[in-house]
């Protein structure tokens, strides 16, 4: 990952922070994958910003029947990367 303006770290410290408790409440520590609706809570996107996203394969996803689960690492990569979070 590039070097995170202060912002931006303070930010990332939150989202991992936020995807540590989801992960928590699903009883899992050892899969990083979070659903949909946990990454737009955690990452405060909307969800049609978060189909947009997947459809232009801009961030890497996997699904399993309707569900679509995403390392929240990989989608605050994405953000940081592309500035979304300034």
């Amino acid at each position: 990952m590039n070097k995170l303006t202060p912002s931006q770290q303070s930010i990332a410290k939150v989202v991992l922070s936020d995807v540590l408790q989801a992960l928590s409440q699903q009883n899992t520590l050892t899969t990083l994958m979070l659903n949909s609706h946990q990454i737009i809570k955690v990452f405060r996107i909307s969800p049609r910003e978060l189909s947009v996203l997947r459809q232009h394969n801009a961030i890497p996803f996997t699904r399993q029947k309707r569900v679509f689960y995403y390392n929240p690492l990989d989608i605050l990569d994405f953000l940081t990367r592309t500035n979304y979070l300034n």
